[in-house]
């Protein structure tokens, strides 16, 4: 398989063919002038390439972006956001009134939206078509070679949970308790080993997000309901 890799400047992108992920580590850090053992893989939404089952999944030809420990990774949306920024402030303005607008009771706003999509029982009978070929217009942009919209939010899932789950590591190893206490430092190190063990053994959780499933977070049709932050019982907003 083929893919392009970079690192974190983004300043020239190499081709590269490899067998599996630890051929395209070997040869993406050897052009790169990188050192195995320090460097994280990510995808250009600033997903972590952690496991060789994750990486089979990957499309050809996909950018991919090799960063060491000390490096933060910018995604395609944070360069897009800057470009714009810097060469138009007036279409910056208008892409935060924009966001303002829907800033302002989004809850009301999304509500009206969700129940005018409602009103269809075409838009129905295709929101619970599962296959590419049963619902081919869900599928368009997506790059992913699932066959099901189960397969792929599925896969999206997994995605968010590694996220966090390095998002958390990156905050732990670089707060000061860490740094400074080698006892603090050897607990969350074990918690990390424990946390990729189980998220590991559950798939990553990847059928919170399928519909067919008992453990999926929503309804059979696919929907979700908000059940407020993590430390209360329920959504404390109206109608949530």
């Amino acid at each position: 398989k083929g893919f392009k890799v970079t690192d974190t400047k983004r300043s020239k992108l190499y081709g590269i063919g490899c067998k599996n992920f630890q051929e395209l580590l070997d040869k993406g850090c050897s052009k790169l002038n990188l050192k195995v053992k320090d460097v994280t893989v990510y995808l250009q939404d600033g997903t972590a390439i952690d496991s060789e089952n994750y990486f089979s999944t990957i499309a050809e030809q996909t950018i991919l972006i090799f960063a060491t420990k000390s490096e933060q990774v910018v995604t395609s949306a944070d360069l897009i956001y800057n470009a714009l920024k810097l060469v138009n402030l007036e279409l910056f303005k208008a892409g935060d009134a924009i966001l303002n607008f829907f800033d302002e009771d989004i809850k009301a706003k999304v509500r009206v939206l969700s129940e005018l999509a409602k009103e269809s029982e075409d838009d129905l009978d295709l929101t619970l078509a599962k296959t590419r070929s049963d619902h081919p217009d869900w599928f368009n942009g997506i790059d992913s070679s699932a066959k099901t919209k189960e397969e792929y939010l599925e896969r999206r899932c997994q995605d968010r949970m590694r996220n966090f789950l390095y998002k958390s590591i990156s905050d732990w190893r670089s707060s000061a308790e860490y740094k400074k206490n080698s006892a603090s430092r050897k607990a969350l190190e074990d918690i990390i080993k424990k946390l990729k063990q189980i998220l590991a053994r559950n798939r990553y959780c990847g059928v919170y997000f399928v519909r067919d499933q008992k453990e999926a977070l929503c309804n059979a049709r696919g929907d979700f309901k908000c059940t407020g932050v993590w430390y209360a019982d329920k959504c404390t907003h109206q109608g949530g």
